[in-house]
């Protein structure tokens, strides 16, 4: 065919970033400490209202892995005088979007909707944190349903790892458990929920954060109604567990025996910074020219260059106490050894050399351009605003982020790289076939071989 340019083998320069700023809010507290803040955006006729509450698998038991994220999920399944089909048809008759989840250091509660619904989408809301029920017939629904998913994800190696790896990282903190275990499910019981709610629920502890076509007068005036009567019972400081995250030193090969695997996962994670911490932002771009994206160091070596898998890339894990590292690929299995070698490559010239100007530079672009992205939705816009609260982070946060991303130098990527990205301090998981990996993994360090429950094989 002639006519047709060639398709061009370099991408284009990256232009310089537009003209952002994070929407303003405002932040007021109840008389029981339940702060508010409120974000007037008109761009639509919406309203998100997300109710955050500072406690999560951090502050479960060590017995009952999950059970703030089981919590979560049945607060939907019945509360104040609905149930569970009565609330499905009064999201429907709203036009809204309900959500409830939780994670390592929150439980939240986020209903989105038309403006004019709003005060009945946070009765809602209020409903679910002041007055769940916890049905028993919808509980056993629920066991049934993660019990089948818990049996789903044991046969994805990804997840085995990622448990087992984890585990390894933080010992018996809670972030050393992904989620819900089935001994924890089998035993949850309405008592044990609803004790756990009682102790972790307060105001003192939750943020009210509402964004969309609404003043702040107005949600004041509801949020005064629906939550001016919770009661505080001046809980500990949010988001704190007991248990410390244990140190670690050394490198350590955990080999997960999948013997009908058809090819290799890799994981690889060092502990690294909090999402909190005032160096978070400059390791962003680290991670950025290590393995943030198609365009980073590991994915044009593994994939583009060596052709051993068809992605590989890294990313900072972070919690409110405790933040990690993680680079992963699945390769195919006669060339996972060569893979691992190519990935400590990466891991130790980040380290040890200057990131060149055009890299570092396209590392800030992708940063800077795919920020305002993610907040075009209120949704978005509330999720931010909860992470500022969540993790403690000053107001102007987002406002001065992409700032920030462009103010980094090569001398402070190469600086925290050699702080958070720790080659000869890390857990290496491999799941895979393990008679055949094992000889690949030696030159890595000892090497354990373990069973799909992260036992000795």
């Amino acid at each position: 065919m002639t006519g047709v340019p060639a398709f061009p083998k370099t991408p284009p320069a990256p232009g310089p970033a537009g003209e952002y700023s994070f929407p303003p809010f405002t932040e007021n507290r109840l008389d029981n400490g339940l702060r508010v803040l409120v974000c007037e955006d008109r761009r639509v006729p919406r309203v998100c209202a997300s109710m955050l509450i500072a406690t999560g698998l951090s502050t479960d038991e060590q017995a009952w892995p999950g059970l703030s994220a089981f919590l979560a999920e049945l607060l939907k399944e019945g509360a104040g005088a609905r149930s569970a089909d009565e609330i499905a048809e009064a999201v429907d008759f709203m036009g809204a979007t309900l959500d409830t989840g939780g994670n390592q250091d929150m439980i939240q509660v986020s209903v989105s909707m038309l403006e004019e619904y709003f005060a009945d989408g946070l009765g809602l809301v209020a409903d679910m944190v002041l007055e769940p029920t916890l049905p028993q017939d919808e509980l056993e629904k629920l066991r049934r349903r993660e019990l089948a998913e818990l049996t789903a994800k044991h046969a994805q190696p990804d997840y085995v790892g990622r448990k087992i790896c984890y585990r390894a990282l933080y010992g018996e903190h809670p972030y050393g458990a992904l989620d819900v275990t089935e001994e924890s499910l089998a035993a949850m019981s309405r008592e044990k929920l609803a004790a756990f709610r009682q102790a972790h629920f307060d105001p003192a502890k939750a943020n009210l954060v509402v964004v969309g076509s609404i003043s702040r007068n107005e949600v004041l005036r509801d949020a005064k109604s629906f939550f001016g009567g919770w009661k505080t019972a001046a809980p500990a400081a949010p988001g704190q567990s007991v248990a410390k995250i244990p140190p670690f030193d050394g490198r350590r090969v955990l080999l997960v025996d999948f013997p009908n695997a058809v090819q290799s996962t890799i994981l690889i994670a060092n502990h690294a910074l909090p999402f909190g911490h005032a160096d978070f932002v400059p390791f962003k771009v680290a991670n950025q020219v290590l393995g943030g994206s198609f365009a980073s160091r590991l994915f044009m070596n593994i994939r583009e260059d060596k052709g051993y898998t068809y992605g590989a890339y890294s990313r900072p894990v972070a919690h409110v106490e405790a933040g990690s590292l993680a680079a992963w690929a699945a390769v195919r299995n006669e060339v996972t050894g060569a893979a691992l070698k190519e990935f400590f490559y990466e891991l130790e010239r980040i380290r040890n050399e200057h990131v060149g100007d055009e890299e570092l530079a396209s590392a800030k672009a992708y940063l800077t351009g795919i920020f305002p992205i993610a907040l075009e939705r209120i949704e978005q816009i509330a999720a931010h605003i909860v992470s500022l609260k969540l993790y403690g982070l000053p107001d102007n946060h987002w406002d001065t982020y992409r700032d920030r991303i462009t103010a980094t130098t090569a001398e402070q990527v190469q600086q925290l790289a050699q702080r958070t990205i720790r080659p000869d301090q890390c857990i290496i998981t491999v799941v895979g076939r393990a008679a055949d990996l094992r000889p690949m993994l030696e030159p890595f360090g000892p090497v354990m071989v373990l069973d799909k429950t992260g036992r000795p094989a």
